[in-house]
This record gives C-alpha cells, sequence and structure tokens, in this order.
C-alpha cells in the first residue's frame, strides 16, 4: 500500500491530484489545475465497441486488405518496439510508412487462419482504453502466440487505435520502391538534334585512294 501511495504522489502532485475541485469563482482554472479527470459511465458498451474494432481489424487481416486497416488507425501511429539488440524506441509512423511496412503482410491473406485474442481492456474513460492481448494465430496446424498492447481513442464516435506496442520492428526497414527498368525516354525534338550530332559509323566504307598523275619525264638533251 505505501508502494503504491508513493507512485501515486510522484505522478500526481498534489495540485494535480485535487484538480476536481472546481474553483471557487466558476471560472476554469488555469494551468495543470484546471484538468478534472472523467470518470467511467459506460464501461460496457465501450468494450463492446472495442472488441469491434478488433474484430474490424482481423476481418481487414483475412480479407488482406490494407486500406480497410488503416481505416481502423488514428494517423500518426505511435509504435513502442525494440529490436534484436533489445533497445526499445517509439516512432510516430505515418500512414504511408504504415502501408509501406506492412504491405507483405497483407499480401498474404490470413484466409484459412484461425485467430483467437485474449484480450484485457483497460477504460481510463469513456473515450480513452488500453488494450492488452495475447493473440493466437493457427494455420496448417501451427500456432504462433504474441503478446502486444494498445492504445485506442474514441473520437467522432468511433474508436481508433493510436498506438501499437508491438516487439520486434525496429529489425523492419519499410520496402524501397520498386526501380523503373525502363530507361528515360528522349524529348521529341532532343532524339533529332542528337541524331544530327552523332559521329559516322566506324565501319563506313572509306572513300578510294586515288594515285596522283606523275610528272611527264623531262625531253632527253641533244
Amino acid at each position: 500500500m505505501t508502494r503504491a501511495v508513493l507512485l501515486t504522489a510522484l505522478l500526481l502532485p498534489a495540485s494535480v491530484a485535487l484538480a476536481g475541485d472546481a474553483p471557487a469563482t466558476g471560472a476554469p482554472a488555469a494551468g495543470p489545475a484546471g484538468r478534472v479527470p472523467r470518470d467511467v459511465k459506460n464501461e460496457a458498451k465501450a468494450k463492446k465497441e472495442i472488441q469491434e474494432l478488433f474484430l474490424g481489424y482481423d476481418d481487414a487481416g483475412e480479407a488482406g486488405d490494407a486500406e480497410a486497416a488503416a481505416a481502423l488507425i488514428e494517423f500518426p501511429l505511435l509504435v513502442a518496439t525494440d529490436g534484436a539488440k533489445g533497445e526499445a524506441e517509439g516512432p510516430a509512423w505515418t500512414r504511408e510508412r504504415w502501408l509501406e511496412t506492412m504491405a507483405p503482410v497483407y499480401d498474404v491473406p490470413l484466409k484459412n487462419a484461425k485467430i483467437t485474442h485474449k484480450a484485457q481492456v483497460f477504460l481510463v474513460s469513456d473515450s480513452l482504453a488500453t488494450v492488452n492481448l495475447i493473440t493466437t494465430v493457427t494455420k496448417g496446424g501451427k500456432s504462433k502466440v504474441e503478446r502486444n498492447a494498445a492504445v485506442v481513442i474514441r473520437r467522432d464516435g468511433e474508436w481508433r487505435i493510436k498506438a501499437r506496442v508491438e516487439s520486434g520492428w525496429s529489425d523492419v526497414a519499410p520496402l524501397p520502391p520498386e526501380p523503373d527498368d525502363a530507361p528515360p525516354a528522349e524529348p521529341a525534338g532532343k532524339q533529332g538534334d542528337a541524331a544530327k550530332k552523332a559521329p559516322a559509323a566506324a565501319d563506313a566504307t572509306p572513300e578510294p585512294e586515288r594515285d596522283e598523275p606523275a610528272d611527264p619525264p623531262e625531253p632527253a638533251a641533244r
């Protein structure tokens, strides 16, 4: 209990912890004292909507529809992750970065896979929540278990994924753009100029050499 109290004291100074008390004047307080924590009023409804969010995300994976999955994300997406060296990072991915990185995953739809989740939803308010997930994907008799988490937010009446906590993404770079094999075409006006300036071919037939006429002989002395 003592540790919990000390932790609360570190995270919430007294001026913030008591921010729910309205100022005597009725005017909103400036700075952190103006923060009023919101209570969770409809937990069952929020949890059902969050479940539907992740079911839609699974449906997009089974259909191989990256665009549909991206529509369920609030970009920029915070990706808290790590790599083989065990160093963590938290970059913000744009929609373009997410699509480039996840393209290979959605190119192989999980149509014949069975996906199950053990989810623990913690509501901070009716519009903020964290979700801890243990996901099992079974395909071809083989199963893979992954632990991850998410932060979800409710905006304009819709829940969206705002942050993902997943290991291993630090070692994955976005795919480079595919090179264009065809050389760029010359502009029409320059093609004729290039032909005019091109030197003669080396194997062109040379002009035959002609012998110059010899000088006439001097007349013999008499």
